[in-house]
Parts: structure tokens; sequence; C-alpha cells
């Protein structure tokens, strides 16, 4: 009798320990179980299965960008409720992940950048290719590319995105004379420039700076803040022609005082895609005739205006 009742003290014990650890019982009962976790900004929640049979709850969209709702995933229930980037997981036999957005595009740069990291591996993909990877698995994209794949998921998301460059003045390379970033029209906010390689805004004075505000800010050594957007990780891999490019990447991402020098070098002048050409504006005579000389492979078509025009076309008004 006394054994039984230690045996039965012990499997109280276990049973309580285990609760502790893993909260409700089937919320993390077996690795091939299907799981989900949430991904927001800075933020990883574990989202547990909804208390609803599966019999009758609608299955997960085959789409990226979803509505909230409660959706069949495998043998499981999940109720997404909060704005976030939701991943499930079984492991050796699923992997899905989905988008819900609540409405504000300040926060949706702190749900996109959980989608991809820096690389090359899925750098011709289209965005509609990109976007139908990306329901699976993190995408790895260099600058260009992950700016197109937003501007064409913030369109669907009736948001005005456009391609933006930044331009160096110092003498050019075959590797590193510029970067394309993204500027999104964030409403009162006006437009706001998002850096989807470094995976973060600008700000001076408490307000987000704009691809023309920031470029003025870098080149007049004005204070500016770097704002990381999300706590994704950023370096995947990236190789071209037989060598791999991961120090070079990685000593831009090694530190903020190392990104800041390398924005110094690239932010020579301010480029804005329009209908398929680029314009640009240039402090003076002699750099707008240097950015004209650029080679015509990388940007076919550039128009410079003077910074009144340029402003006025593309911000409405004097930044």
């Amino acid at each position: 009798m006394q054994g039984y009742r230690l045996i039965h003290r012990v499997a109280r014990w276990l049973a309580g320990r285990r609760r502790r650890r893993f909260g409700k019982r089937g919320t993390c009962d077996h690795p091939t179980d299907t799981l989900c976790y949430r991904l927001s900004g800075m933020e990883v929640a574990q989202v547990d299965p909804a208390d609803t049979p599966p019999e009758g709850a609608p299955v997960l969209p085959r789409r990226l960008i979803v509505e909230r709702g409660t959706y069949r995933v495998d043998n499981r229930v999940f109720r997404l409720d909060a704005e976030g980037v939701y991943r499930f997981y079984a492991l050796g036999r699923l992997s899905e992940q989905r988008l819900l957005w609540g409405g504000d595009p300040e926060r949706l740069l702190g749900l996109v950048g959980w989608l991809w990291s820096y690389g090359n591996h899925d750098d011709l993909l289209a965005p509609g290719a990109l976007r139908d990877e990306a329901r699976h698995r993190n995408v790895e994209v260099t600058c260009t590319t992950a700016t197109r794949f937003c501007v064409a998921m913030f369109a669907e998301l009736g948001l005005n995105g456009r391609e933006v460059l930044l331009l160096t003045l110092d003498p050019w390379n075959q590797f590193d004379n510029g970067h394309t970033l993204l500027e999104v029209c964030a409403g009162p906010a006006g437009w706001v420039l998002y850096d989807p390689s470094f995976k973060c805004t600008f700000r001076r004075g408490g307000k987000l700076l704009s691809l023309l505000e920031f470029v003025l800010a870098v080149t007049n050594d004005d204070p500016y803040d770097i704002v990381r957007t999300d706590a994704s990780r950023r370096f995947a891999s990236y190789r071209q022609r037989g060598y791999d490019f991961g120090f070079w990447v990685e000593h831009r991402m090694a530190s903020e005082q190392q990104l800041r020098r390398w924005y110094r070098r690239v932010a020579g002048v301010p480029m804005i895609k329009d209908s398929g050409d680029f314009y640009f504006t240039a402090s003076d005579a002699g750099a707008r005739d240097r950015v004209l000389q650029y080679p015509t492979e990388y940007l076919a078509a550039m128009h410079h205006l003077p910074m009144e025009e340029f402003t006025r076309r593309f911000y409405g008004s004097a930044q």
C-alpha cells in the first residue's frame, strides 16, 4: 500500500512539473505535433491550439496574407487574432507561414522583415514566386529583390510603396556603389524610408525620415537614429561567382557604427524609381554630371531634377 502511494505521489509531482514547464496539456506534446508561434517586431510568442474541434474549422488559406480568424492547420485549430507573422510546423512534414496585418503602415515594417534574410539564394525569383516560397520558409534575398517584394506585397495591402536608391559619389567599383531601399507612404508620417536589408528605419528629432531627409542628414553630418524594426535573423548566405561575400556583409552588420560608416559612403545622392526610370537630385553640377556617367547596364534611364522640382514631384512640398 505504501509503495502504491509513493508511486502516486511521484506521478502527481511529475505531472505538475510538466504543466509548469509546458503549460496546458497538449501544447507541446510531441515534436511531430503541429505547433505555432507568432512574430511581431521584437516579440516572439507561443500560440496554443484553440479548444475547438478541427472538424468544421476552415483550413488555413493557401496565401501569404490572411485575415483574422480561426483556422485548421493539420490536426489542430489555431486562432489568429493579433497581427504578426505566424509560423506553423510539424517536424519532418509541415512548414507554413502567414502574415496578419492590423492596418498600421509603420507597424507593418516590424512584421515583413521576418519573411526574409539577407542573401542571394532566391534573388532571381519574381515577387509572386517569392510570395509563394515565403508561405513555407524564410527566403534569402538582397536589397533590390527584397525591396521589390515589399512593393508588390504593400500594393496587395493597398499601400503605396516605391523603390529608392542611394548612389555613392566615391570612386566606383564592381561590388559596392549603392543600395536599394523602400519608401512607403505611412499616412500622417508621410513617406518613410525602410531598409529591408538591415531591417531598420531612421529618425531625427522623433520624426521618421524619408529618403531625401536621410540623405541630407547623412551628407550634412546631422545626428539621426537607426531604429531596428524587428529581431529577425538578418544574414543568411551570399555567394557569387564562386566567392563567399559573408564577411563583407557581416562587416556592416557587426555594429551600428560600422553601418553608419557604410551609409556615409553610399548615401551620395538620392534616387527614386518612377515608371521604370530613375530620378535624382544632386548638390551641384559636378555631382550631377558624375551620376550621369554611371554605367547604363546598371541604371539605364536617369534624369536629374533640381532640388525644388524633386521634392515637389515626389513629396508634394519642400522637405
